[in-house]
């Protein structure tokens, strides 16, 4: 049996939580302590905007069950009595009321399992109620026991991906993704492709993304977007060397995954490698990790001719945190560019020119964050509890720009 009534009373619910800003991930908490007979509650699944909140009341096959669905845990009739001890009512010691009684559902008959559903909103992302059974016996009459009290809030179904309009490709592939719930403006999404490659935003809307593939390592696998705020890291922020090539900015982006801010694709992407990509390489620890602590990637440079280009893509993760890193231009746009390499340069003068980028864009935005010069490498690492776990990406070289 299907309520639809709750969607009726969510409106007036979704307009009171409006300006407190609820979002994000689906929530069920217990609370209190069920009574007497103690009939159940089971949540079958995720309450999440716009899908079926699936549910389980169970009790005395010989008894009645009334489930009392409400939006307060404080206020029952605009009184702030909750929760309210029901043994005035005859109910068994011990047993109150949780929540106010805004919907009620009866069940009763068959084994004492009853299976049901609530068809929440779309619109209803964030919106708390309360949930609790109470049970009363027929032979004899009166009030056997109740539930615990739950807790629910309504979580953002995030966004996801319906389709993807190409299933191989390489650098430069262009992809549009198609599907509900991407964030806007475009620039904040993060796409990733099977888990070694940056989708860069070339532009989109809610239901539909274009990104662009950055050169990588072969791979298989899905197509993820994560939503989150992505920055300029303008020019003006580095030191640009007399008649050298001007250093473009760099989109510095930052997203947490959760059920509410990632999706993936259910079509894998067949990624093609990029001949000219070179992915960081993991510095074992020493033997004694104490004299360096934390986590390294390392990179060693070629010789960097002038009239090529740099290009370069990370990921770095921090804190449950996803950050991607690329050059990008001034206009906002955030399409992904190169560094001109202002001339012919030995290794060490690469790395000590790519370090220098990178020291001055990421090192004041990520605490304990380092860049150094070894040789003709570059050598990237966090001191441990900072809460950086891994880096991703590479460089690649390539003649002409």
């Amino acid at each position: 049996m299907r309520t639809p009534i709750l969607p009726l009373l969510l409106p007036a619910a979704i307009g009171l939580s409006a300006g407190l800003g609820f979002a994000g991930d689906p929530s069920v908490n217990q609370y209190g302590s069920a009574c007497g007979s103690a009939p159940g509650l089971t949540l079958l699944s995720s309450p999440v905007a716009g899908t079926s909140l699936d549910f389980q009341v169970s009790g005395d096959p010989l008894g009645v069950q009334i489930l009392g669905t409400g939006f307060s845990d404080t206020h029952f009739g605009g009184q702030p009595i909750l929760p309210f001890n029901l043994a005035s009512l005859g109910f068994p010691s011990g047993c109150s009321l949780y929540n106010s009684l805004d919907l009620t559902n009866v069940y009763s008959g068959g084994t004492g399992v009853h299976l049901d559903s609530f068809n929440l909103p779309p619109s209803s992302a964030g919106v708390p109620f309360y949930m609790q059974v109470l049970e009363l016996s027929l032979f004899p009459q009166g009030y056997t026991g109740t539930s615990d009290g739950t807790a629910v809030v309504i979580g953002d179904a995030g966004p996801n991906i319906g389709s993807i309009s190409v299933t191989s490709g390489g650098d430069g592939t262009l992809i549009t993704l198609t599907g509900t719930g991407f964030n806007t403006p475009a620039k904040d999404n993060c796409v990733g492709i099977a888990g070694k490659g940056l989708g860069i935003i070339q532009s989109g809307t809610s239901t539909s993304i274009t990104v662009r593939v950055e050169g990588s390592a072969a791979a298989v696998g899905p197509i993820a977007i994560l939503s989150g705020q992505r920055d300029l890291v303008p020019a003006s922020s580095f030191i640009q060397l007399p008649g050298a090539p001007a250093i473009p900015g760099v989109a510095a982006f930052t997203g947490t995954p959760s059920a509410s801010t990632m999706g993936t694709s259910a079509q894998s992407f067949n990624l093609v490698a990029d001949p000219n990509f070179k992915p960081f390489v993991a510095v074992p620890p020493p033997a004694i990790a104490s004299l360096v602590p934390g986590l390294k990637v390392k990179f060693d440079f070629d010789p960097c001719n002038a009239g090529d280009c740099l290009r370069v893509w990370m990921r770095i993760y921090e804190n449950g945190r996803c950050h991607d890193v690329y050059f990008t231009d001034e206009s906002g746009s955030f399409i992904g560019k190169t560094l001109a390499i202002p001339g012919n340069m030995s290794p060490q003068f690469c790395a000590l020119w790519a370090c220098a980028w990178i020291q001055q864009s990421l090192e004041p935005r990520i605490p304990g964050f380092k860049c150094d010069v070894e040789g003709g490498s570059i050598v990237l690492s966090v001191d441990l509890g900072t809460g950086i776990t891994g880096f991703e990406g590479g460089f690649s070289v390539t003649t002409g720009c």
